[in-house]
Formats: structure tokens, C-alpha cells, sequence
């Protein structure tokens, strides 16, 4: 498909989405990015015909896997393990973020919205029903639990297959 310019991206209601990461994750990212670059200019036998990957693309590969995946596995098994994790969170302390982006189909943002107020509504029940701790999340909460997946996830990957997979994401 090829990268969109922005005026692609505009017309094809793709749109920018700010967060931030921890920077061990953001850290990750960049390695992931230049390893997959270091492939592609090696596949391409010196030729400079391939697309460099940003950090842009990665970031946004990470959030849509992160969507399916929640979608695929059900609301309530995806929130439990979304409410263990974001407690486990709460009793580490971050002292360094990131602020980066990713390109997302309104839809997208769309999912990434209604997901987070889902699991405001759950939070809320656990903490009505089940006297737990109550938390409230954010948009960008979300986005971290799915970047720190998908850090996990590509580290079991071959560079030859993330590269393919960043490939079919390209925007």
C-alpha cells in the first residue's frame, strides 16, 4: 500500500493521536524501528527502494493488534486482565514518559473511546460489587497496556516477520 502522505491520510480520516510511553517501551520501539530498517535495506540488496519504517507506524501496529485482540477475547476476560494489570501499575511509580504519536482510522479512535468507557463502567461495578479499589483511566492508559503488549509480543517475532506485518500497516 505504501505510506499515505498527509493529505492521504486526511482524506482517508486517519488521524493523529498523541500519548505517552514509558520510555523503556519507547526505547524498545526504537531498536525495534532500526532493526527492522537495518532488514529491509539488507533485503533490498543496497537498493534504497525499500520504505523506512518510523516509530509512527510501529506505535500505531501495536494499538490496532491491541484492539483485536481485546475484541477477539471478549469484554469481560480483556477488562480482568486489563483491572490486574492497571493495579499492579498503580503501585509502580514512572518517572520517565515519552511523548510520541500514531496515525489511527477514526474508527480506531472510535474503539480505543468506547473501549475506555467500558472499562471505566467495569472498574466501577468491581468496585460497587466486589468493595475493590476504584480507578477511572484514560484514553492513554489504554494505548500504554497495548504498546507494552505489543513490546512483548514482537520480541518473540523474527525482524523478517514484524517487517512483513508493519508492512501491511503502513499509513
Amino acid at each position: 500500500m505504501g505510506k499515505l502522505g498527509w493529505f492521504n491520510r486526511t482524506l482517508h480520516n486517519y488521524r493523529r493521536v498523541d500519548f505517552t510511553v514509558e520510555k523503556q517501551y519507547y526505547n524498545h520501539i526504537d531498536r525495534l524501528q532500526h532493526s527492522i530498517n537495518f532488514h529491509r535495506s539488507r533485503e533490498e540488496d543496497g537498493e534504497d527502494t525499500y520504505e523506512e519504517i518510523d516509530i509512527e507506524s510501529i506505535a500505531g501496529l501495536f494499538i490496532v493488534n491491541g484492539i483485536e485482540q481485546a475484541l477477539s477475547r471478549g469484554f469481560n476476560p480483556f477488562a480482568k486482565v486489563f483491572y490486574q494489570y492497571f493495579q499492579a501499575q498503580s503501585f509502580v511509580k514512572i518517572s520517565s514518559y515519552k511523548r510520541i504519536n500514531a496515525f489511527l482510522h477514526a474508527s480506531e479512535i472510535k474503539v480505543l473511546d468506547d473501549l475506555t468507557a467500558m472499562i471505566n463502567e467495569y472498574f466501577d461495578d468491581e468496585y460497587r460489587e466486589h468493595n475493590q479499589q476504584l480507578f477511572e483511566i484514560e484514553r492513554n492508559d489504554l494505548i500504554r497496556f497495548f504498546i507494552r503488549n505489543g513490546c512483548e509480543h514482537f520480541n518473540r517475532v523474527p525482524i523478517s516477520k514484524a517487517s512483513n506485518l508493519l508492512e501491511s500497516r503502513l499509513v
